[in-house]
């Protein structure tokens, strides 16, 4: 049994009231098809009835005992003409609209979606937008509308609720684009659409001025793989082929040392931890074979070293994240279920339990600051993982968007996951969401309209 809160006590006392004037003692049952926003301790189906006695908690009931209930009983259900209800000689008296919870009344961390105001959207409708969060406004470039790849963008400010619109004069026209915050300014990396020359191109866009500006390429890098900002230089690294440097104050570009690099690979986790950049896993490009193994990177002393042998499966475009003392590296474009946190002080790794179900492909992943977030979108589920106790939490979400959704773009936004654009029902979108997943407390109510049942 569980104890019930005062604010649902309050919503069944017409119920009370009722079943008090049949001489039934008090006594109510609760049967229907959504009783997950009563808090119980599970949720009910078709085959199972819920009493609620003058102590004000919740009891499972077996479906066989309504036969025995005497007359003048009355319960209360959110389907009119409930096959199990009428034919134990119940009938609809009336209908009755109760404020409920969606996830019950208790004190739990829950999450919450809002959607930017479409009417001031810059940007038309696309997928597989570029994508990255400035410190203060979410930066969109590029994707596809199925026909064409695109090459304008616009800035969302999530702090204002307001678009910006991105100077389209110079802006980069081309395809595969990398995209690095650096102060004020996003250098993008990208090959142009029609050119004799296989060096990648770079523009960068200043957000105070909303200016374009050419950059320097000379000795640039050809192959665009693994691309990161590392404190006042730009990293560029295609393993075993090649690797470049781009020391933002000369705006000129170096060789990377390859020696004792990692073997040559595409598709692989790249991230920065203030002082050495890390490669792990990825695909051989030759072989097509899948990797675990990676290497770090120091600029200063232009040197590598390897990394301990990582517990996890080979995979490819794993998402990264770095806590600012380890790397989390979690599933990947075939792998989904599992990650593992990688300490480059210590040079260890710690396994990252599974959140407990079986998640499906279509998913994103975002880190907060504090935490990693799962956002399931076919499931319609999110998990939220604390790293200080190397546990999961299932928020308990209100609102979530399509569960079709699918080749949308995402940006962790501090506590917050924005997602944008996409495809759902097989149209392109210009569509989005923001995931709040730091509230606390009481979920919002909502009002759902139940049917009154008499026994004859």
């Amino acid at each position: 049994m569980v104890k019930m809160t005062k604010i649902f006590q309050k919503a069944l006392t017409l119920l009370m009231l009722l079943n008090a004037m049949v001489s039934m003692h008090g006594q109510s049952v609760i049967i229907g098809g959504h009783l997950n926003l009563v808090n119980v301790p599970e949720k009910a189906n078709a085959t199972e009835v819920l009493m609620v006695n003058n102590l004000g908690e919740v009891e499972k009931v077996p479906i066989n005992t309504l036969v025995s209930m005497p007359p003048g009983m009355i319960l209360l259900c959110d389907k009119i003409n409930e096959e199990v209800l009428l034919s134990n000689n119940f009938s609809v008296i009336g209908a009755t609209v109760i404020q409920l919870s969606e996830n019950g009344l208790s004190n739990v961390e829950y999450g919450e979606w809002t959607a930017p105001p479409l009417k001031e959207n810059m940007l038309s409708s696309r997928k597989n937008a570029k994508v990255v969060w400035t410190g203060s406004e979410v930066f969109f470039h590029g994707g596809s509308d199925d026909a064409f790849f695109m090459t304008d963008g616009a800035r969302y400010n999530p702090f204002t609720n307001t678009w910006l619109t991105i100077s389209q004069v110079n802006r980069p026209i081309g395809h595969y684009y990398y995209e690095v915050v650096v102060n004020n300014e996003i250098y993008v990396f990208y090959y142009p659409y029609s050119s004799s020359s296989s060096l990648a191109l770079i523009k960068k866009y200043n957000l105070a001025n909303d200016t374009w500006t050419d950059v320097n390429n000379t000795n640039g890098p050809t192959f665009l793989n693994g691309t990161s900002a590392a404190g006042n230089i730009i990293l560029n690294i295609a393993p075993g082929t090649e690797g470049k440097k781009f020391d933002i104050a000369s705006a000129s570009w170096s060789n990377i040392s390859m020696s004792n690099a990692p073997s040559p690979r595409f598709s692989n986790a790249v991230g920065w931890s203030g002082s050495e950049c890390m490669i792990w896993g990825g695909v051989i490009p030759s072989t097509n074979t899948q990797l675990n193994d990676g290497k770090l990177y120091n600029p200063v002393t232009n040197t590598w070293r390897p990394m301990q042998q990582s517990p996890l499966s080979a995979r490819i475009k794993p998402h990264t994240f770095w806590t600012g003392s380890e790397f989390i590296i979690w599933g990947g474009e075939f792998s989904t279920q599992d990650g593992a946190r990688y300490n480059p002080t210590t040079n260890s790794w710690t396994i990252i339990p599974n959140p407990g179900v079986n998640l499906s492909n279509n998913l994103t992943v975002g880190w907060t600051g504090s935490n990693l977030l799962i956002v399931d979108i076919t499931s319609s589920r999110t998990f939220k993982y604390n790293l200080a106790n190397n546990a999961w939490t299932e928020l308990n979400n209100m609102s979530m968007p399509p569960n079709d959704l699918a080749n949308f773009t995402t940006c962790s936004i501090a506590d917050k996951l924005f997602i944008w654009g996409g495809m759902t029902a097989n149209i392109v979108t210009f569509e989005g969401y923001i995931f709040d997943s730091s509230i606390q407390g009481y979920p919002p109510l909502k009002t759902k309209k139940y049917y009154l049942y008499k026994k004859a």
